[in-house]
């Protein structure tokens, strides 16, 4: 097993470091849309324009 972590150690730290990308755009994402202004493009033309917690 160790030796499988040392020979791959360089794609395992990639993994982890887009992994760690990926969970904090998705975490800011819910945050922003529960605080109520995940789309910021304005409401104009929007099909959910009356349910926007924003406006």
């Amino acid at each position: 097993m160790w030796t499988f972590i040392r020979g791959n150690l360089a794609s395992i730290l990639v993994l982890l470091a887009v992994a760690l990308l990926v969970g904090g755009s998705v975490w800011s994402l819910i945050r922003e849309k529960n605080r109520g202004g995940a789309c910021g493009g304005g409401c104009a033309g929007c099909p959910h324009a009356g349910k926007c917690k924003g406006h």
